[in-house]
């Protein structure tokens, strides 16, 4: 789930074919089926697929699960160029955040289901920060950042 507490009319977002239709197709198993909120990034043939460590290219699901549009195209549709703050619940909740703290995305366990999410577990020189933490999780289950575009982290 994302919440963007933005503008979303100021985000561009498109719809990219996926690498592996089943990622769009909510019974599956294998693999998941794509959660709004969770990050994609282009495989080497220019399709989106989960990613599993951080990239630089990595973009956040617009897409809800389920969505019968983005299964007859084959196509999720990301949130693609700009900055944001939205609430998400698709982060590594194991961990302790705080205010202004980095994050990156890449494989967590949310639910016991391996997803891409947030973390705020950056490893220097490696891991390419996409955001910030703008409100750490409360009652609600949900953390708030700010995203950013993606750099190295120092």
């Amino acid at each position: 789930m994302i919440d963007v507490l933005s503008y979303v009319s100021s985000q561009h977002r498109r719809d990219i074919d996926v690498a592996d239709a089943d990622l769009l197709d909510p019974n599956s198993s294998s693999p998941l089926p794509l959660e709004q909120g969770e990050w994609v990034a282009a495989d080497s043939d220019g399709k989106m697929d989960r990613i599993t460590s951080s990239s630089r290219t990595a973009v956040q699901v617009w897409t809800q699960r389920g969505d019968y549009g983005a299964q007859a195209l084959d196509k999720v549709s990301v949130l693609f160029i700009g900055e944001y703050e939205a609430e998400t619940d698709m982060y590594d909740a194991a961990e302790t955040y705080a205010i202004g703290e980095p994050l990156t995305a890449k494989s967590v366990t949310i639910d016991a289901e391996t997803r891409a999410g947030l973390t705020n577990d950056v490893t220097a020189g490696t891991d390419f920060i996409v955001g910030y933490v703008t409100k750490t999780p409360g009652d609600d289950g949900k953390l708030r950042f700010r995203k950013i575009t993606p750099q190295l982290s120092a």
